[in-house]
């Protein structure tokens, strides 16, 4: 099991490592087992969030040996859709419009962009990035969910 820092004081992603788990969560979600199995089949390994202890949290975290990033998701009710969200920290605040353009080449042109939040429909998914942390410690947040939609 991987600990990662509550603090969120992990290292900055690279793009590389930013793009696999991405890649990570848009095929969870397209799965028909659990986001959870999916993440583990794919390299993935449960991960506990640590300050001085361990912190207690409904959300199940993934962090992988070849990425900085960490994925996120919860147990979804039976027939509900489950999220999967990516949070990485960023080298700087300059790579976060160039990593929603490299998203963009993936899975298609933003549906909106509003405050720097981008949003993108495709292929059944509704998925959505925005910056996190601070001008010293810039992060992102990618969520994707599956709406059935076309």
């Amino acid at each position: 099991m991987i600990a990662i820092p509550a603090s969120g004081q992990v290292q900055p992603v690279s793009v590389d490592s930013l793009a696999v788990a991405v890649s990570a969560c848009i095929l969870a979600v397209d799965g028909e087992q659990p986001i959870a199995e999916t993440l583990v089949a794919s390299g993935w390994s449960e991960a506990t969030l640590e300050s001085d202890e361990p912190v207690q949290t409904p959300l199940l975290v993934f962090g992988h040996s070849d990425s900085e990033a960490v994925i996120m998701t919860l147990n979804a009710g039976e027939g509900e859709p489950e999220p999967c969200v990516v949070v990485a920290r960023l080298p700087s605040t300059t790579v976060y419009h160039p990593s929603a353009e490299g998203l963009s080449r993936i899975i298609g042109m933003p549906v909106s962009r509003e405050d720097n939040q981008y949003t993108w429909r495709f292929a059944g998914k509704l998925a959505q990035m925005a910056p996190t942390g601070s001008a010293d410690a810039p992060s992102l947040r990618f969520l994707v969910i599956r709406t059935g939609d076309n």
